[in-house]
C-alpha cells in the first residue's frame, strides 16, 4: 500500500496558517460532528480519514472533514488568527 507518511504537527500548524492568511482554508470555531471515519479526504493534510481514525466533520461556514489532530490544530491556528486580528 502506498500512503503518504504522517505530516508533522510543526508542518501541520506552519500549513494550515499559511492556508488560513491566504484564505484558501476558512476559520474554524471548534463546533463539529465526530465519528468512525469514513474514507473522506481531510481538508487539512488531504489523507484520508480511514474507519480506524475519528473523522471531525465541519458543517460551518461549509462541510469540510479533518483528522482528529488535524482539526485541533486548524481551531487552534483559526484562535490564534482572530486574536491577531483584533
Amino acid at each position: 500500500m502506498d500512503e503518504k507518511p504522517e505530516v508533522s504537527n510543526v508542518t501541520l500548524c506552519q500549513m494550515i496558517r499559511t492556508h488560513l492568511a491566504a484564505g484558501s482554508l476558512f476559520p474554524v470555531d471548534g463546533k463539529v460532528f465526530a465519528g468512525k471515519g469514513t474514507g473522506q479526504l481531510c481538508t487539512v493534510c488531504g489523507r484520508p480519514i480511514f474507519a480506524t481514525e475519528v473523522e471531525h466533520e465541519v458543517t460551518k461556514p461549509q462541510t469540510a472533514y479533518a483528522h482528529s489532530t488535524c482539526h485541533s490544530i486548524w481551531v487552534q491556528e483559526s484562535r490564534a488568527l482572530s486574536e491577531s486580528r483584533q
